[in-house]
């Protein structure tokens, strides 16, 4: 086995609880056993929009210093999901857009270096979009 350092699983539970799971070890095909880490990282929360695409959204950690993770739940697949974080003067500091998968999607992103505050990350994908509330320290 290869045990790659930088690969992390994000998990969903019945109740929408996010936990982040490492690979750290594995004592071989002798016995089987593996170890992890698991981090909690809060709740997927609910877009209450009942037409909408997205079903929860979550980002973390929150407040950031400049890298974020940030993990949406789709009801359905979706071509060109647009994420925008803008100021609170409604400027716009940064832009990307991704494709979304039907179910638990989870990216991470380094932001570039902005003054420290309030910004609403909007995430749009065809007719539908969310926006949530991001700190930067």
């Amino acid at each position: 086995w290869i045990l790659e350092d930088s690969l992390a699983f994000v998990v969903k539970t019945a109740n929408d609880q996010l936990y982040k799971l490492v690979f750290i070890d594995f004592e071989g095909s002798g016995t089987g056993v593996a170890t992890f880490q698991k981090s909690a990282l809060g709740m997927l929360t609910n877009t209450r929009e009942e037409n909408s695409v997205f079903e929860g959204i979550n980002v973390y950690p929150n407040p950031i210093v400049r890298d974020l993770t940030l993990t949406f739940s789709l009801k359905k697949a979706q071509k060109r999901v647009q994420l925008n974080l803008f100021n609170t003067a409604g400027q716009r500091v940064w832009a990307i857009t991704t494709d979304g998968v039907e179910g638990l999607n989870s990216l991470s992103f380094s932001l570039p270096q902005l003054p420290k505050g309030m910004y609403a990350l909007n995430i749009r994908s065809e007719a539908y979009q969310v926006t949530h509330p991001v700190i930067i320290n």
